[in-house]
């Protein structure tokens, strides 16, 4: 009968994907037509691949 051979566990490990980090989100000062900046926006990108949200004095915080 043979045996297994477990002198090399890495081998037998599976490996791992690198994992991709998020990039920093971008802070857009003075925003007066937020509309506006949507629809720039969404000229270069589609909606699902980007996030935002309005913070205080006319501040948006974009995340891709």
């Amino acid at each position: 009968m043979l045996t297994e051979d477990n002198s090399h566990p890495e081998a037998s490990e599976k490996p791992h994907p690198p994992q991709s980090s998020k990039p920093s989100p971008i802070f857009l000062h003075g925003v007066i037509n937020y509309t506006e900046m949507i629809k720039s926006l969404t000229e270069v990108a589609e909606e699902e691949q980007f996030l935002t949200k309005s913070l205080t004095n006319n501040v948006i915080k974009l995340a891709c």
